[in-house]
């Protein structure tokens, strides 16, 4: 743990994280109407879509198993399994198909929860090449989880990254960005965010003092990041 990387290894750390972490930020950070960049088309296009359901605070378990129910044509047990899953991962797909049959869905999710409920269901579709992408930033970020914990010199690597400003000036850095989006994260997403802040900023006395500066730039602009006040202190 305490063995110093060569310059050489640590340079090349650098830029691989660097690009890594990008692409990772850019896929937690996904919004619906986000468009996947040229060269990350996949090369055999796929037409399907995925309708996707997110875990809230505002509807029980039964709400969403009723609204599933009428939204998506699933008996009870099928219904079930997707709000248990929706409840321990933050999110589920609960259909598959053709991008104007997963806008029915998303369509009746929303009408369908309404009537339990002020505020519907968070629901949105996403091309099933962005959900692949997404699932391999969740594994990117428990590799790099991994990789850190080898060395000082990978995770101070991995922290240089994380809080360097960005080069356009247009964006935050991307531990920033990350916390930014946090509360609009689903839980999954979150949870390795969480980890690897844990891991890699709060283990260094330097890095942890420049993490909270941005950590203080961050939290006035939002006011939902409760989850990082007690470990800072």
């Amino acid at each position: 743990d305490e063995s110093v990387l060569e310059p050489e290894l640590y340079e090349r750390a650098e830029k691989l994280f660097r690009i890594l972490l990008d692409y990772v930020t850019n896929f937690l950070v996904w919004e619906e109407d986000f468009e996947l960049s040229a060269e990350l088309q996949p090369r055999i296009k796929d037409s399907a879509y995925y309708c996707v359901l997110y875990n809230d605070e505002h509807h029980s378990y039964d709400h969403v198993i009723y609204t599933l129910q009428r939204s998506v044509n699933c008996d009870q047990a099928e219904a079930q399994t997707h709000t248990t899953l929706i409840d321990k991962e933050g999110r589920r797909a609960v259909k598959r198909g053709p991008l104007r049959s997963c806008q029915q869905v998303k369509d009746l999710i929303k009408s369908n929860s309404e009537h339990i409920s002020l505020q519907p269901l968070r629901v949105e579709i996403l091309p099933s090449a962005v959900m692949a992408h997404q699932t391999f930033a969740l594994c990117l970020g428990s590799w790099f989880q991994k990789i850190i914990g080898y060395s000082v010199g990978f995770r101070q690597a991995f922290c240089q990254v994380a809080l360097e400003p960005n080069a356009d000036g247009d964006w935050p850095c991307l531990i920033s960005r990350l916390m930014l989006h946090d509360a609009r994260m689903y839980k999954g997403a979150r949870k390795i965010v969480h980890e690897l802040i844990f891991c890699s900023m709060l283990m260094d006395s330097e890095f942890k003092r420049l993490f909270a500066i941005e950590f203080t730039k961050v939290s006035k602009h939002r006011n939902s990041l409760d989850w990082l006040f007690f470990s800072m202190i």
